[in-house]
């Protein structure tokens, strides 16, 4: 009886320290994916709000960036690199955008660290990004349109 209880007690704090260990895995996995959402809004939404109505918008929103930026066989790696490029070179020839190039002109360069842009990309790679009510409608007519320019 005397083993059993050994056993049993050992069993126990042996789980609860595998336990703990997978919690605070979990936990700052998650606390990675806040962070990069944290910074998205914080540096990002200033311009590509995505609660602005389509004439207020003084910038593409950020769904639409993720979705010229990361395509099908597009990996993590990739598109952080993408992303990095375009923030630390806005030029034309770095963007993937050249339509909101010519409604909004060149994105002013911005001045953030290596470490904040990846953060944000790693959020927008692997969540859904907040669209504007009005994007769905927007995206469905732009291919509309592009499918008849083609087609000529």
């Amino acid at each position: 009886m005397y083993y059993i209880s050994i056993i049993l007690v050992s069993l126990f704090f042996n789980f609860s320290k595998t336990n703990s260990y997978y919690t605070k895995r979990i936990n700052t996995e998650h606390r990675d994916q806040d962070k990069g959402r944290v910074l998205l809004k914080k540096y990002c939404y200033s311009c590509h709000n995505p609660k602005a109505s389509e004439s207020d918008r003084i910038a593409p929103p950020m769904i639409a960036v993720k979705k010229h930026y990361k395509k099908s066989n597009t990996t993590q790696e990739e598109f952080i690199a993408s992303i990095q490029n375009w923030i630390k070179n806005p030029i034309k020839k770095n963007s993937r955008m050249t339509g909101a190039i010519g409604k909004f002109g060149i994105m002013p360069k911005q001045y953030f660290s290596d470490e904040t842009i990846r953060e944000i990309s790693i959020y927008m790679y692997n969540n859904n990004i907040e669209k504007p009510k009005w994007f769905d409608e927007h995206h469905k007519n732009k291919s509309k349109n592009h499918n008849k320019q083609t087609k000529h």
